[in-house]
């Protein structure tokens, strides 16, 4: 499928196509929520709720959720949450998420999502946290066969790839991305 049309003939191309969440291939991961989608789905979701990913994404939503008088539970593989962020914002999300109750468990391994919860395995023991509802956030990735055809479709033209579609990333990177190429156009 072309997506760009050859009467268009540009002279350059951003491309802008954002990026996907990862979904890894653990037993029962269709049973659990994007963490992503748990904003939509908040009225779907149980009260006890186990998200297994504590990265920014992970702790964001699970305190969003929280807020709502959700019980949530964050399960991180690292010895730290939020490990990608720092400073006064890292701070006072975790501190958020102790004034919410929110439970974190640290250096824990998700075995599955089952019916019942979440399984994991801490210093070698399998434990099953309990949950109504799970949810997942374990990364984003390019949409990088997207930003191969609209290369393979641009023929001539300069192309620019910017944000998630060259690199998942925070948003300030994504803008900055798109204003110098831009600037770089003009």
């Amino acid at each position: 499928m072309q997506i760009l049309s050859k009467k268009e003939n540009p002279d350059d191309v951003i491309i802008a196509v954002g990026a996907h969440s990862v979904v890894p291939n653990i037993p029962g991961i269709e049973k659990a929520t994007n963490a992503l989608d748990a904003y939509a789905e908040m009225n779907h979701l149980g009260k006890h709720i186990v998200i297994v990913g504590g990265g920014l994404v992970g702790c964001e939503v699970g305190l969003h959720l929280a807020r709502h008088g959700k019980d949530v539970t964050v399960v991180e593989m690292q010895d730290m949450m939020a490990e990608e962020t720092f400073g006064y914002y890292r701070n006072a999300l975790l501190n958020e998420m102790d004034h919410r109750h929110m439970k974190q468990v640290l250096k824990a391994k998700c075995i599955a999502f089952t019916d019942d919860g979440v399984l994991i395995e801490k210093e070698g023991q399998q434990q099953l946290l309990k949950a109504d509802s799970t949810c997942f956030s374990m990364g984003m990735a390019s949409n990088s066969d997207t930003v191969d055809n609209l290369k393979r479709d641009a023929a001539d033209a300069k192309t620019w790839v910017i944000g998630d579609a060259d690199h998942a990333g925070k948003v300030a990177d994504a803008v900055r991305s798109g204003y110098m190429a831009a600037m770089k156009i003009i």
